[in-house]
């Protein structure tokens, strides 16, 4: 079963459709995805695989959607930074369930020697504040 934009919608509750485009979202999962494909081990259980791609969808999402609040307020509300961080270890829980090897977000994604394929969320940010300008 594939990732639907509803169910990281149902994943992130909170998050209002006006806030992030399903194009956005469908970006995400696809990343995520990607990435899955990439640790998985050969015989993944397939609804591991499933939960796996959608926490890290939600994850990247969510990601987005509060990098774009926080350029707006010029500051990420705390409350933002404990469930981002929340997510994260989820997608990793997951990740880790189907990974060949200890995968650890924050290192893949903060280290300073990140390679170009991680750094492709934070990149999404320009196209979330595009969405955000066009739907303005």
């Amino acid at each position: 079963m594939a990732t639907s934009v509803a169910e990281v919608r149902q994943e992130l509750a909170d998050l209002q459709s006006q806030s992030i485009s399903d194009a956005i979202i469908q970006q995400q999962i696809d990343l995520a995805l990607q990435y899955v494909n990439d640790v998985k081990i050969s015989d993944a259980n397939a609804d591991s695989l499933d939960y796996a791609t959608l926490t890290l969808a939600a994850y990247f999402t969510y990601d987005l959607f509060t990098s774009s609040v926080s350029r707006t307020l010029g500051a990420t509300p705390t409350l933002s930074m404990a469930k981002s961080e929340r997510l994260m270890r989820k997608a990793e829980m997951y990740i880790n369930m189907i990974s060949k090897d200890r995968v650890s977000l924050r290192e893949q994604l903060f280290s300073p020697a990140v390679p170009q394929a991680a750094m492709v969320p934070t990149l999404l940010e320009d196209i979330v504040v595009d969405e955000q300008s066009r739907l303005s």
